[in-house]
């Protein structure tokens, strides 16, 4: 982990959009997660422990802004959680990442309604 940079440098930061740290920190940490992770299509029968990395997701919890990364397209996106209506009376929306889509940069526009998901009910009673 000394790796990981504890000030911004001149020779990255420059290329960084707004010349901002924070962007900086999320690529450092996002750059190591890429490294750790396991490429798409590994199987390992013998080792259920380990499944190919789908998706690798990093969370500034200063700027409220959550960054994915998937396994299967080259851009990484962001949703910026201050662009979002949580408001009780919202319609439920989603991002779609399905079919062939590609996300590049700040998605919350492009956020869509959807019908919500239906809750599976528990049996209490039901004990195995």
């Amino acid at each position: 982990m000394g790796a990981v940079p504890k000030k911004a440098d001149p020779n990255y930061i420059s290329a960084v959009p707004d010349r901002s740290f924070d962007f900086q920190a999320i690529a450092s940490v996002l750059g190591i997660m890429r490294s750790v992770s396991v490429p798409l299509g590994i199987t390992t029968p013998d080792q259920p422990n380990i499944a190919s990395t789908i998706w690798r997701t990093a969370a500034d919890q200063k700027s409220l802004i959550y960054y994915f990364d998937s396994a299967t397209t080259p851009n990484t996106f962001w949703v910026q959680l201050a662009d979002l209506n949580f408001s009780k009376d919202t319609p439920v929306q989603s991002l779609t990442v399905t079919g062939g889509r590609v996300y590049s940069g700040d998605t919350a526009k492009s956020f869509a309604p959807q019908k919500p998901f239906t809750w599976l009910v528990g049996d209490p009673a039901a004990k195995k």
